[in-house]
This record gives structure tokens, sequence and C-alpha cells, in this order.
């Protein structure tokens, strides 16, 4: 098992996947001839700024002492999320966290909003592509521990992270703290954004039964002071209603 590691992603490696994401996020149809000058045009300004980025990734493992009272808890640091209270502290068998990030994408001010705006969007583009190898190593990691745990029978959950099952943004600051983000030039403000923008943090719990994790419509809650008890009142007055 990993203990704490610094990962680099060559932009070669991850190019394919970003042009996926870029197209996407555009919402091109290279079909179309308008779109393909877009497109064009988007590329002239990867040459000239974006081509050669670099990512950087780090990532801690702990065991299942980690996760225990419905929170994460790595030495004084603490982790929170309303959707933790769903999974009971047994079915955890290790957690890893991680933080990314594509350092700055932009073009200089002088230029066109437009191409502004393509740098900024081909830099999300890249940390999404970044953040999908990455979740590939994770699991190659995970599984390789698997196979050296004889009583096996583990899964490896979706990520949970600052926007998702209700954690709050402001839980950045301790994932900063524990992985050490300064390491791959990341700062973290008092509001939770971490910068370089194009950032992003979050965890893995490797869990004995799959179907004791938060429901997959869970992912995109924005929380409430309430927790998943607010949920489960809404849910079950709703039935009643029906």
């Amino acid at each position: 098992m990993i203990n704490n590691m610094r990962i680099n992603i060559k932009e070669e490696e991850a190019r394919g996947l970003a042009e996926e994401y870029y197209v996407r996020i555009c919402g091109l149809d290279l079909e179309k001839e308008k779109h393909r000058r877009m497109y064009q045009e988007s590329r002239q300004v990867w040459e000239q700024g974006i081509q050669g980025i670099s990512i950087d990734a780090l990532v801690a493992s702990f065991g299942p002492d980690a996760f225990r009272g419905g929170k994460v808890v790595a030495g004084d640091m603490e982790l929170h999320c309303n959707a933790f209270a769903q999974i009971p502290d047994a079915n955890v068998r290790g957690v890893y966290l991680y933080m990314i990030t594509a350092g700055e994408c932009r073009c200089g001010h002088d230029e066109p909003i437009t191409r502004r705006l393509f740098a900024d969007i081909w830099g999300t583009s890249y940390v999404d592509a970044g953040r999908d190898l990455l979740n590939e190593r994770i699991r190659q990691w995970a599984e390789e521990d698997l196979r050296a745990d004889p009583s096996g029978g583990r899964y490896l959950s979706n990520c949970f992270g600052p926007g998702f099952y209700g954690m709050d943004l402001v839980e950045t600051r301790n994932l900063y703290r524990i992985l050490n983000g300064d390491e791959i030039g990341v700062k973290v403000m008092d509001s939770g954004i971490m910068l370089p923008l194009k950032t992003c943090a979050g965890l893995y719990l490797v869990v004995e039964d799959p179907d004791k994790l938060p429901a997959a419509e869970c992912q995109a809650c924005i929380g409430n002071p309430s927790g998943c008890k607010f949920c489960k009142l809404s849910r079950k007055n709703r039935r009643k209603e029906h």
C-alpha cells in the first residue's frame, strides 16, 4: 500500500482525453464547418500556451482506522461530508486522498476574450483528463492491495470531494494540509478555493459492501445543515403524499 506519493502526468499522456473533454465541454460538432473553424482557433491557443503542460498530483493512503465516527481522520486533521453518515465505519477498509493540478492555463490579457476562454477550457479539460488517469492508477493500487489481502471482497467507491455528496468547499483546506499541497504549487484561500484554479481534490473509500455506500443521486448533493436526515425525511413525506 502506498502512503504518500507525488505523481507527474505528462501532457502527451493526457492529450487524447483532454481533447475529448474539450470538444464535449464546448459542445462542438466537428462535422460542421463553423465548429471546425472554432476548434482550429482553439488549437492555436493550445499550441501557444497549453502544449507541454505538466499535470501534478499528490496521493496519500490510509488504513481502515482513518474512517471513524462518520468522518475521515488523518493525524489531527478531519474531513467531514454529509454522506459519510450513511456509511458504517466497519464497511470501510481504506482511504485514498488526492489533489491534482494542471497549473496556470491562460493566454495574455491582451488576447481577445474568446482566446482567453479557449485557454480556460483547455485547462479544465486537462485537469479532468488528469483526474481520470489518476483515478485509474488509484484503482490499480487498490486492486494490488486487495490481491495481497486474503479476505478479499473489496470495492473502490466513486470519488468524494468538495462540492459533491454534500461535502463543503472549505474541506479543501484540510485536504491541502493533509496532502501538503505546497509540494505541487497549490495554495488554498480561506473560502476553500484552490489556486491555481485548475486544481481539484477529493478522496476514495475502499469498502467491503458497495450497497452500503450513498446512492448515485447523492453525488450531486450540494449539502444542507440537516445532512442526509433532511433528504430521508423529504423522501418519506413524498411517499406519504403518493
